[in-house]
């Protein structure tokens, strides 16, 4: 039944349409002169349906040419379409040879040849079509496919600048029409097609596309001229279209609920095509006079056109000076105390339109309270330039704050004079208005910086040190404890180099937030910098600490979304108590910091007090620094060494060089506890220089006796790794040792191959491209990205003991083992087991396909010579 009504409605419609032409050709002619000086408009067309393209009637239709009929009728313009491809339009409308061209999307780059309206005609976004079988389901799925889309257009650069973030690349097909992008694709000539949205939805099923979930790009459509030319047509398009935005039942809105969907088909009936033909016909003729015609007015009204863009431009000279600086220029009557002009600059500032503050009276204007400050500035003025006692160029300065449209306020500075109007002989007050809010911040922001930190808002070091002096003196009088906490989140670092440095700051505020909550009214959190919190617990002792600290742990460890990630983070406390542990705030932050580290290396996600054993143990990493010193030079240092089998064969494949300390005093040192030393007091460059140059003339040793294995492992530290210097520190010592580069690996832990995984990246490859192997040590430990994994440069992989010891009963580690295993033979890396102690699991190591294994099951680190014989006694089981 719809469908007979339409087409019912649509012979009624078009039976109408014939009556208005027959009409419209009887009274064209009367009409010549008025049409004959009608501005004509030459407009660029090309196919982009439902937006803009040619009807089966040869006309242009869509979205842009309706909005533009409509415009054109407003403002008495005569439309002349130019059909030409795309990137053909943009080229004669930038030579001039046609003035409108719609469906343009802003650019900077655009913007550099054309010049556009300011109120945007239609809103717009690319989306990407795709045939139903393709298996593109995210933008991950474009990587290298080819991709169709309009030449000459700036959906390329959106699209690569979208996909750049992903590492994703794709291929371009040109095409001179989205018809014809579509087309790429249903023949096979490109995967997918990139179209906008209202053409795609409407026209994608006829080539068996569908829309794939990417979409980018929104943008706002205008028309567009030559630059700095046609600026009357641009000022025309800006005063009509603000209105029909403005009305939900104006004509534009009309246009948009018409072109949402395809419109029903209509078969024209022969005998009315053929009356319409000889109509058309008709109208060809009156066209030939029309334009006889018009050449015979066009003279007379050149000269009227000239003096009205003359005209135009002046004006739009004006305006574009007034709305280009950013004060507000005015004028006030002093009598009235109404505004008689505002620049259009106010809207920027305030919110209302120039016209909206002069029907305001002055109180209007201005913050509640400031009427009568203003009135005895003007009046008092007035009197003085009436008196001779003040001139013109004496200007009065006041700060003013002034209401927004959205109900806040914005602080000004208003500096105004008195002037006669020379029209009217008027006194008048004029003035300038600048916002002065910017201004104000910051000197409230230079005070808040000087307390407060930048990010989380919490108290700084510098208000801590008052709080804490007041604190003092409080628990003084009246003789009682109070508290400082030394706050720490757990591997903060890793969330920094994995998600960014903005998901960090955010955890770090949420964090903040939690801490405040958590405290009473007059405690105190501050932040010292990264991700340490220090807090002040007034009137409290051990235990009423504890208790708080309980639920700072439990409240700091719940999750935290942070964009699209949900985080878990513990933190590691340390406690000093005052006055017992100290009565100055650096002796409490030291000791309390000692405890925090106490918790990283035992317990992490735990609290601890401060006692007198965490300072010995302080005080013995000084001793062992300062014996450090002297152990190279004191020949205290040595090397053992650790064979590395097949797991098939159990042949010989390598040794691990290990260092030990044996001090004449202490001990046997184990390297755990001297090797951190080290690396914090920078002795860990000459230590593991060393392990270097005596490994190497070890190796050189075996091999002169014909008993090296084929590879040497040493181990790196972090700092050692950061050496930009490191790949010519080796050289050089295999050089002097004469050993080839490719016999020495260097194995460097998963967490230090992460602590900057660019850096990282970089280094490894000078080592790779020098010969020297690379190993990755404690593998499964650490916070690995396997995006920069399979990217580094390295040999092996080494499974930590840690889950080699328990395969024989965990599940869980056996499936991590297994994991690894898996992942090093699909990025081409061998694997190593280490800790291997009972032949249940080298069996499961062998069953699981582990390349190399070492622990006490195969052999103890030994000294070089109990190696040396080792080596020997087992000639034929090395790997040559």
């Amino acid at each position: 039944m719809f469908q007979r009504f339409i087409i019912s409605h649509g012979l009624r419609a078009a039976a109408t349409q014939v009556v208005a032409v027959l009409f419209g050709a009887l009274l064209l002619v009367a009409g010549l002169s008025s049409a004959a000086s009608a501005r004509e408009v030459v407009v660029g067309l090309y196919e982009n349906e439902p937006k803009i393209f040619t009807g089966s009637d040869g006309r242009a239709a869509g979205i842009f040419p309706e909005i533009l009929r409509e415009i054109a009728a407003r403002e008495g313009w005569q439309l002349r379409y130019e059909r030409c491809e795309w990137s053909v339009c943009l080229g004669l409308l930038d030579a001039g040879e046609i003035d409108l061209m719609p469906d343009v999307a802003f650019s900077s780059e655009r913007l550099e040849r054309f010049s556009f309206h300011d109120v945007v005609a239609l809103h717009s976004w690319s989306q990407v079509f795709k045939p139903t079988d393709s298996g593109i389901e995210s933008i991950l799925d474009l990587d290298g496919k080819r991709i169709a889309m309009l030449a000459g257009s700036v959906q390329e650069v959106a699209l690569r600048a979208m996909l750049a973030g992903f590492d994703v690349e794709f291929e371009l097909v040109p095409a001179d029409s989205f018809d014809e992008t579509f087309a790429l694709v249903a023949r096979g000539d490109a995967d997918a097609a990139v179209a906008n949205h209202l053409f795609g939805v409407r026209r994608a099923p006829q080539y068996a596309l569908v829309t794939a979930p990417v979409v980018f790009q929104p943008s706002g459509l205008f028309f567009a001229t030559t630059r700095g030319r046609n600026l009357d047509l641009l000022a025309g398009i800006d005063r009509q279209l603000q209105p029909l935005k403005a009305d939900q039942s104006s004509q534009y809105f009309r246009i948009l609920e018409r072109w949402a969907a395809p419109a029903p088909e209509f078969v024209v009936p022969t005998m009315l095509r053929k009356l319409m033909f000889t109509l058309l016909a008709i109208g060809v003729v009156l066209g030939v006079v029309v334009i006889v015609l018009r050449s015979q007015v066009r003279a007379r009204t050149r000269e009227r056109e000239r003096l009205a863009i003359e005209v135009m431009e002046s004006e739009q000279r004006y305006r574009d000076l007034a709305e280009s600086i950013y004060d507000v220029i005015w004028t006030l009557d002093p009598e009235t105390l109404r505004f008689t002009y505002v620049s259009p600059s106010v809207e920027r500032l305030r919110g209302y339109t120039p016209e909206e503050v002069m029907n305001m009276p002055l109180e209007a204007t201005l913050a509640p309270g400031q009427l009568g400050r203003v009135q005895e500035v003007i009046a008092r003025s007035m009197a003085e330039y009436i008196a001779g006692e003040r001139s013109t160029s004496d200007a009065v300065m006041l700060e003013v704050e002034q209401p927004r449209r959205d109900g806040s306020m914005v602080w000004t500075e208003v500096v105004g004079n008195i002037a006669r109007n020379p029209i009217t002989g008027r006194l008048e007050v004029r003035g300038v208005t600048r916002d002065i809010t910017e201004r104000r911040s910051n000197e409230a922001r230079i005070q808040q910086l000087a307390h407060y930190d930048q990010l989380t808002g919490l108290p700084n070091r510098v208000l801590l040190r008052d709080r804490f002096a007041q604190l003092q003196a409080l628990a003084q009088r009246h003789g009682q404890q109070f508290a400082l906490l030394f706050l720490d989140l757990d591997h903060f670092k890793n969330i920094n180099d994995t998600l960014g440095h903005d998901a960090g700051d955010q955890l770090l505020v949420v964090i903040a937030r939690r801490l405040e909550t958590a405290l009473r009214a007059g405690d105190t959190v501050c932040r010292l910098g990264g991700d340490e919190y220090i807090m002040l617990l007034g009137e409290c002792d051990a235990d009423g600490a504890a208790a708080v600290v309980r639920k700072l742990i439990e409240l700091v460890s719940e999750p935290c979304t942070v964009g699209a990630h949900e985080l878990v983070t513990t933190p590691s406390i340390g406690i000093a108590m005052y006055p017992d542990d100290g009565e100055d705030l650096e002796t409490l932050l030291r000791k309390a910091d000692v405890a925090m580290y106490r918790v990283k290396h035992e317990n992490r996600g735990d609290f601890r007090f401060y006692t007198s054993e965490m300072q010995a143990h302080t005080e013995r990493a000084l001793l062992l620094a300062s014996a450090l010193r002297h152990a190279v030079a004191g020949g205290q240092l040595h090397l053992h060494y650790q064979p590395q089998f097949d797991v098939s064969t159990r042949q010989v494949t390598g040794a691990e060089a290990l260092v030990r300390w044996s001090h004449p005093s202490l001990g046997v040192l184990s390297p755990a506890e001297f090797i951190p030393v080290a690396e914090s007091t920078g002795l860990i460059n000459e230590l593991g220089a060393w392990v270097l140059r005596e490994a190497a003339r070890e190796l050189r040793r075996w091999q002169d006796e014909g008993v090296a294995p084929p590879m040497l492992a040493v181990n790196l530290s972090a700092v050692q790794f950061r050496r930009p210097d490191l790949p010519e520190c080796i050289r050089r010592e295999l050089d002097e040792a004469g050993i080839q580069p490719e016999r020495l690996e260097l194995e460097l832990t998963e967490a230090v191959a992460m602590d900057d995984p660019e850096k990282a990246l970089h280094m490894m490859r000078q080592l790779a491209a020098s010969g020297v192997r690379i190993a990755i040590d404690d593998f499964g430990t650490g916070y690995s990205s396997l995006s920069y994994l399979k990217r580094f440069t390295a040999h092996r992989l080494k499974i930590d003991q840690s889950f080699v010891r328990d395969i024989g009963e965990d599940e869980d580690d056996r499936a991590i083992v297994r994991a690894i295993i898996r992942l090093a033979q699909s990025l081409g890396m061998h694997t190593v087991a280490e800790g291997v102690e009972t032949e249940e699991q080298l069996a499961f190591l062998k069953a699981e396909g582990c390349d190399e294994a070492q622990g006490y099951l195969l052999a103890r680190p030994m000294p070089a010579d109990d190696m040396r014989a080792f080596l020997a006694a087992n000639r034929a089981l090395i790997v040559r």
